[in-house]
């Protein structure tokens, strides 16, 4: 299965939580999932996705904040790593604090 950027992975995710929502195939979380194992790799487990979908069904995804953390991918060992920058880091943080009004 191929690597794809974090971007791509945000977009297809929000794209289907888009499509569940706006087409009323809660009933189909088993199918919805069984794609997304197929073509993006995450660290989520296919319960916790039909959680999240669950959760958010009534959410307004245009209002959906991402922030993005930069640094580089490595290989190591054979795998891919990504390497994060620490400035970036600390630059969410404080985003991350001001929107949630720490």
């Amino acid at each position: 299965m191929s690597k794809i950027a974090f971007e791509e992975k945000t977009i297809i995710i929000q794209a289907t939580v888009d499509q569940v929502i706006s087409t009323g195939t809660i009933f189909k979380l088993h199918k919805i999932t069984d794609i997304l194992e197929q073509n993006v790799d995450t660290s989520f487990q296919p319960s916790e996705i039909h959680s999240l979908i669950r959760s958010y069904a009534s959410m307004d995804t245009s209002s959906i904040k991402t922030f993005e953390i930069e640094g580089s991918n490595k290989m190591i060992g054979g795998s891919y790593y990504f390497i994060p920058n620490k400035e970036s880091i600390k630059n969410v943080s404080i985003q991350l604090n001001r929107e949630l009004g720490s």
